[in-house]
């Protein structure tokens, strides 16, 4: 979504700065990606519904690809920060919990 005001969707309107602020902070890892799809749109329309996504905004979490959980938390850049910041934190326990078992 590069355009806020071709967005149909008011709250879509209100989210996009602070998603793409979110997306600005973690630029630099590799291993995150915010991606957006207006789902307004007819080209769309397919790919939103094979995702679940009945109302916007909607945001979903895919690890290498695979839907993981919908994201229901606060739509400020705060929301979307701590979000990641939190999957970030269940990774690295995850990759401690691996070294501690070998």
């Amino acid at each position: 979504m590069n355009r806020t005001e071709d967005l149909g969707c008011p709250h879509c309107k209100n989210a996009v700065p602070h998603f793409t602020t979110a997306a600005e902070l973690f630029k630099e890892d590799r291993k995150i990606v915010y991606a957006a799809v207006d789902c307004t749109k007819g080209l769309n329309h397919d790919l939103c519904k094979q995702e679940g996504v009945e109302g916007y905004p909607t945001f979903n979490y895919y690890n290498y690809g695979k839907f993981v959980e919908k994201y229901s938390g606060d739509r400020g850049e705060a929301g979307f920060i701590g979000f990641m910041r939190n999957l970030r934190g269940r990774d690295q326990e995850k990759v401690v919990k691996r070294k501690e078992e070998l």
